[in-house]
């Protein structure tokens, strides 16, 4: 076997290690599109507008679903967030966005579901 199979295997397990890596970390993020669908489509949650705010972290786990960073010490949210687990935003590109909501507030993460529902995942 020539020498240059196993660089190249090696060299692959690399770039595929590589990318693994580049998707899995924390990205900056600019939520500004859905503060402002929020606060069109839920305007007397305020509490969910500086839930939002705080969302400029997040790592890609798919291309339907997206995980925010949360604070270590999060700061009081000004009035309390319901006792549901999901807020669903609906955008004119995207469609059915649903925002996963932790007990405390935080905004979790954020489904593309009509993106997932027309891929049939």
């Amino acid at each position: 076997m020539p020498a240059f199979v196993p660089i190249a295997i090696l060299l692959g397990v690399k770039a595929i290690a590589a990318r693994y890596l580049w998707t899995r970390r924390w990205r900056t993020y600019d939520p500004a599109w859905l503060i402002e669908l929020a606060q069109s489509q839920y305007p007397r949650e305020t509490w969910l507008v500086t839930a939002l705010a705080r969302c400029t972290r997040v790592k890609l786990e798919s291309e339907y679903y997206t995980r925010f960073k949360p604070a270590r010490r999060p700061e009081p949210i000004d009035a309390s967030p319901p006792a549901r687990n999901n807020i669903v935003l609906e955008d004119p590109v995207e469609g059915s966005v649903v925002l996963d909501v932790r007990p405390d507030g935080q905004i979790a993460g954020l489904e593309f579901r009509t993106r997932r529902l027309r891929h049939g995942d």
